[in-house]
C-alpha cells in the first residue's frame, strides 16, 4: 500500500506534517520537490507531539 505524506527535509531530518494512517513501521522513498517559498505546513516538532494521538490506542 502506498501513502503520500507531506513534510519537510531540513537539518538532515525528515519532519512529517501528518501521521501516516495504519502504518507503524515501513520503508520509505523520499521525493524532493523544488519550491521557491517554504509554505507553513504545520510540521510536528517532536516525536511526542507527532504520536500523541496514538496514546492509549496501541
Amino acid at each position: 500500500m502506498l501513502q503520500t505524506v507531506k513534510g519537510i527535509y531540513r537539518n538532515s531530518k525528515v519532519e512529517l506534517a501528518e501521521i501516516p494512517k495504519n502504518i507503524l513501521e515501513s520503508q520509505v522513498l523520499i521525493t524532493s520537490i523544488e519550491i521557491t517559498k517554504l509554505e507553513n505546513i504545520g510540521v510536528k516538532s517532536s516525536t511526542a507531539e507527532l504520536f500523541s494521538s496514538l496514546r492509549g490506542k496501541i
